[in-house]
């Protein structure tokens, strides 16, 4: 492992963009940096120094009335579970 690869963290982006054209050109920006969970969420691998420069140049392809945003994730990553509870209990937990 790098000297610098210990000091990644994952990160959660997502986004809502209304723009067709500035979704795909903030899209491709995403992938790039992570892998696409769902077609508006990436899980990326940054530094916390990186990560606001990162989103800086993302924010600049998008306009006022779009949403960006970043979580950085547990580490090591926490479990979440969602389903069908006992009864008496929720129906969504996380473990």
């Amino acid at each position: 492992m790098s000297r610098n690869a210990a000091h990644l963290a994952r990160w959660l982006v997502c986004y809502d963009v209304s723009s067709p054209r500035r979704r795909r050109r903030l899209a491709a920006r995403l992938e790039a940096h992570g892998v696409r969970r769902q077609r508006s969420v990436f899980v990326l691998e940054a530094t916390p120094d990186a990560m606001p420069a990162l989103l800086r140049r993302c924010r600049a392809l998008i306009d006022g009335a779009d949403l960006l945003r970043a979580w950085k994730l547990l580490d090591p990553p926490g479990r979440v579970a969602f389903g069908s509870a006992a009864p008496g209990l929720p129906g969504h937990w996380i473990v």
